[in-house]
């Protein structure tokens, strides 16, 4: 209990042993501490000096040696009120700073992440931007979609714009399966000059609050639901080819609206 205590208050074991040995013994010179506690010269006088600093020992000279002495028992509440005002110090300081955290995390560079070339991870919105546009890039001329994301509609509608004249520049035509939104009707509207065949169905049945991609052997998801945007792309043929497989019969089995 004795060492838990002074624990709290900073002070390890060698530095607890040469306070009780000096408050059963009294003031001792440097030399005599480091030889009854079994701690090196070379050390003993950084210690103790530590010591004195922190309030748990005092000094004094006498016949021009230095003593060093343990604090009465009762001024060790003085070093638990000292602790106490530096613990409400440190409280207060990180209130200050809190908001210059959060700020400085909120404009954090927003990163993707590789793993071993087949699975990249994207957080952020800008991050989110990237994985749409290397969409594009993928091999293949056929993109297959499922839900509408408010990226499109309600975040960034020109990024969506200038990706569907690059998707349509590059020939690459969509099926689309959309839960019936106001945003996926007006979607579906434009179909013919944006390259892409629409299916919509119940939005209740339905709901879509992340967008599946799938396009050659590539698989591409997203959200901007949360507190922050993020996505996936995977490269995986075989995981493709089944995503493809069941977007195709779900789609053979929905009626154009």
């Amino acid at each position: 209990m004795l060492q838990t205590f002074f624990d709290s208050l900073g002070f390890n074991e060698k530095e607890v042993s040469i306070y009780m040995y000096l408050l059963s013994h009294g003031p001792q010179v440097a030399s005599t501490i480091a030889k009854k506690v079994d701690i090196k010269r070379s050390s003993i006088y950084t210690m103790l000096q530590s010591m004195v600093d922190r309030g748990l020992l005092v000094d004094y000279n006498k016949n021009k040696l230095t003593y060093f002495k343990g604090v009465e028992p009762e001024d060790i509440t003085l070093l638990c009120e000292r602790k106490e005002q530096e613990l409400k110090k440190l409280k207060k300081n990180s209130m200050k700073i809190q908001l210059d955290l959060e700020k400085l995390k909120e404009n954090q560079v927003q990163e993707q992440f590789d793993l071993a070339g087949k699975i990249t991870y994207y957080e952020g919105i800008d991050a989110v931007t990237t994985l749409i546009e290397e969409t594009i890039q993928e091999k293949g001329k056929e993109q297959l979609c499922f839900g509408l994301n408010e990226y499109h509609s309600k975040i960034h509608p020109e990024d969506w714009s200038n990706y569907t004249q690059k998707r349509v520049d590059n020939k690459i035509s969509v099926k689309s399966i959309q839960p019936d939104t106001e945003a996926a009707k007006a979607y579906a509207s434009r179909d013919a000059k944006e390259l892409r065949t629409t299916k919509l169905v119940p939005n209740e049945d339905y709901p879509a609050n992340c967008e599946i991609n799938i396009m050659g052997d590539m698989i591409a998801l997203f959200t901007t639901k949360g507190k922050k945007p993020s996505g996936m792309k995977m490269k995986n043929k075989y995981m493709a080819d089944t995503l493809r497989s069941l977007f195709l019969l779900a789609w053979d089995n929905t009626k154009k609206k």
